[in-house]
């Protein structure tokens, strides 16, 4: 159970340029999977630290379903915890800044002193933000070409995440990369590629077409997590 601070928070009491808002699309979870995200409304900051204390976190979180193909916004300052049983892609501001309610440490498990812990507590309900209440959203998706689908599971100000569906049932036709190698054979929709009977741009960048983005604006960061029980 843990977060990371907001920008404004993140400069007030980190000492840090910006805080950490991030986002995690869901690659696969195993049926019944969930994850607390936000608090209920009503929840002030004595009772959260009391179910916090006592990792009561169902009495003051708000537990979500989680399914493959969805994705969650999680803006700085949400008290969060995902898994296990889970397996996401995760996109972030650029920081390492969070604060955690656990008995244990974040970067070793090691068990944790109990004034230690109480803290840990004290300064995460200093960055914590009561307002955000994320949900698990699919996306906007978008008909491109034929057969090729544009998903867009979330954008903000910090960066925005989108995935590319391909598939036909048309027969595949001759594709050759813009002015490199020989033939290649690959469906409708591979648009990083052309027709072998159309001739290329001049200037043309190939590698940079039809490329997915994983951030835009400041540095962002990605990577798949695979969420399992921590030790109790």
């Amino acid at each position: 159970m843990h977060l990371h601070a907001d920008d404004a928070t993140a400069r007030r009491l980190e000492g840090e340029p910006n805080g950490k808002t991030e986002a995690w699309h869901v690659l696969d979870a195993v049926p019944g999977a969930t994850a607390l995200v936000g608090v209920r409304p009503g929840v002030d900051r004595q009772r959260l630290r009391r179910a916090l204390l006592a990792q009561d976190f169902d009495a003051v979180m708000r537990r979500l379903p989680v399914r493959a193909g969805q994705t969650v916004y999680v803006p700085g300052g949400t008290l969060h915890s995902f898994g296990p049983g889970t397996l996401v892609y995760e996109i972030e501001q650029t920081s390492d800044i969070q604060q955690h309610a656990m008995p244990w440490g974040m970067e070793d498990g090691s068990p944790l002193a109990e004034r230690e812990r109480e803290a840990n507590i004290e300064r995460l309900l200093d960055e914590w933000r009561p307002e955000p209440r994320p949900r698990f959203q699919p996306g906007l998706s978008v008909p491109v070409d034929d057969s090729v689908v544009r998903t867009v599971p979330c954008a903000g100000p910090y960066f925005a995440l989108e995935r590319w569906t391909a598939g036909s049932t048309a027969p595949p036709r001759p594709y050759a990369r813009d002015g490199a190698g020989p033939q290649q054979r690959r469906r409708p929709g591979d648009r990083h590629l052309r027709r072998l009977d159309r001739p290329a741009r001049p200037g043309a960048d190939p590698a940079a077409a039809g490329r997915a983005r994983g951030g835009t604006g400041e540095r962002a960061r990605r990577r798949p997590v695979r969420l399992r029980p921590r030790p109790r």
